[in-house]
């Protein structure tokens, strides 16, 4: 007589089906459609953008992946974008097209929402010269 294999389930993290894994449990997700959905949603975007946001008094910065001329990046859908957006977007809403998302406080790292604002590239390049 063979004996009787022990079935593991858990609960897909992304949309709550139960599913069988491994014994270590170590899969979370049901599917691979999930596990993008996932890694791609807007939840688990908040979650990794405030996860590397140290706030202080005056600027919100940035601890996560950084450019070499200091400013945040955050992957989301596949792609670098840059952590200041991102931020504008949860905050504020989207960004129209051709306006870009700028720094009052010139600070790059920094996320804070009533640091930034949004202009033309003209706009960009003006405050940047002042």
């Amino acid at each position: 007589m063979r004996p009787q294999s022990t079935q593991y389930t858990a609960t897909c993290q992304f949309c709550g089906m139960n599913f069988r894994t491994t014994p270590s449990g170590a899969i979370r997700y049901c599917s691979r459609t999930c596990y993008f959905s996932d890694k791609n949603s807007l939840s688990t975007l908040k979650k990794r953008f405030w996860a590397n946001v140290q706030k202080s008094e005056t600027c919100w910065l940035w601890t996560g992946v950084r450019l070499p001329k200091g400013y945040g990046i955050i992957s989301h859908k596949d792609r670098g974008t840059y952590a200041h957006r991102v931020s504008y977007t949860l905050h504020h809403g989207i960004i129209p097209d051709g306006m870009e998302v700028m720094h009052k406080c010139d600070n790059p790292p920094c996320v804070r929402p009533s640091h930034l604002t949004i202009g033309t590239r003209a706009d960009n390049a003006r405050d940047a010269a002042d």
